[in-house]
């Protein structure tokens, strides 16, 4: 073997290792019930509890300095180069092993069975269950609302301790089946980005570095449950969107407390009506006249919250988002929020 070429594998070792570990996950990719059996139950549960031991007492997001350090120190060895090839050359590595990082830690959740095929569910439903669907939630959320609040025309008082429901909404997803009840992460921080995301239009993400859940601090209280159960759900494994928001949904409406079910059945409700209006409209305009008035004023209080940011450029981010997503197996990009009715309608909520 040419002395060059040893020398190149002696010195480039690390990279050798990436590009063995990167056609590894590549086969892994095509293979989810490996991905399911040996990644997920077995190397990321075990890397999700070292994230929580190591990391979920401390109450700032560590991976959220990472995002802020590592660009700067990555920079700042370039500024020490002095030409392109090699300052091109620390680019590429740095997203070489970003990615790999990514996916060894938390990506390849999303090569997982899905929810559908697990719980033998069907991937279609009609406009009959549909609208059955949806007025049931109506049922239960004018309840919820009337359990509540003195009044149906007055909305639910948000006032609430954003501690309280974080250990309130942690406390409801051991009401469900669909997670490991010993394994439910607590690091639950807000992100220091928080006014970043209003205006890119998130409200919670997980670190897939460090495995930390991180909140939007200006997300309405009405969303903030469902937001965080979301991101929780993240946590476990649960990477595609619409598995994510399902799960968050429905363990907020099987919640024993009244208000984090209430906050459950209003982002169902949201998700339901907003594809019966595609669906059905003149269904959608009756329906919602049985909405308790109160629910409504809550909900556009909370709209009201989140339209403060729009701006021009949310569109753009969404796009960038949909386009990630769509490389990470998922094809219907950010649409696949929509599909979350699917197993709202599909899955035996409540009965």
């Amino acid at each position: 073997m040419p002395k060059k070429l040893i020398s190149f594998f002696f010195k480039e070792y690390i990279f050798v290792f990436g590009l063995i570990l990167f056609a590894v996950v590549k086969v892994f990719e095509n293979n989810p019930v490996f991905i399911e059996d040996y990644y997920h139950n077995f190397y990321f549960v075990h890397a999700n509890y070292f994230s929580e031991l190591l990391l979920g007492k401390i109450n700032f997001s560590i991976g959220d300095l990472l995002y802020l350090i590592i660009p700067i120190l990555v920079l700042t060895r370039i500024k020490k180069m002095n030409t392109r090839r090699k300052n091109l050359l620390i680019i590429g590595k740095f997203l070489f092993y970003s990615y790999l990082i990514f996916q060894i830690q938390w990506g390849l959740n999303y090569h997982r069975i899905d929810l559908y095929e697990k719980l033998s569910l069907t991937k279609s439903y009609s406009l009959i269950s549909l609208e059955k669907k949806t007025k049931k939630i109506i049922y239960q959320t004018n309840y919820l609302h009337n359990k509540l609040s003195p009044s149906d025309s007055i909305g639910v008082d948000l006032n609430y301790s954003r501690k309280l429901i974080e250990n309130e909404t942690i406390k409801s997803m051991k009401n469900i089946e669909l997670i490991n009840h010993n394994n439910i992460p607590k690091n639950i921080k807000n992100s220091l980005f928080s006014t970043i995301n209003s205006y890119m239009g998130f409200s919670g993400y997980i670190n897939p570095f460090t495995l930390e859940a991180q909140i939007n601090k200006n997300t309405p209280m009405l969303y903030l449950p469902t937001t965080i159960s979301h991101e929780i759900a993240h946590q476990l494994g649960y990477a595609a969107e619409n598995e994510a928001n399902f799960v968050g949904i429905l363990s907020c409406i099987e919640s024993q407390n009244d208000f984090i079910a209430y906050c459950g059945h209003v982002q169902a409700l949201r998700y339901l009506l907003n594809e019966l209006f595609r669906q059905n409209r003149e269904y959608h305009k009756n329906i919602v006249k049985e909405l308790n008035t109160g629910v409504k004023k809550n909900i556009a209080e909370a709209s009201k919250q989140i339209n403060r940011y729009k701006n021009p450029f949310e569109p753009l981010f969404k796009k960038f988002y949909d386009s990630f997503l769509k490389i990470n197996n998922q094809k219907e990009g950010i649409q696949s929020y929509n599909s979350v009715v699917n197993l709202l309608i599909n899955y035996k909520v409540n009965q």
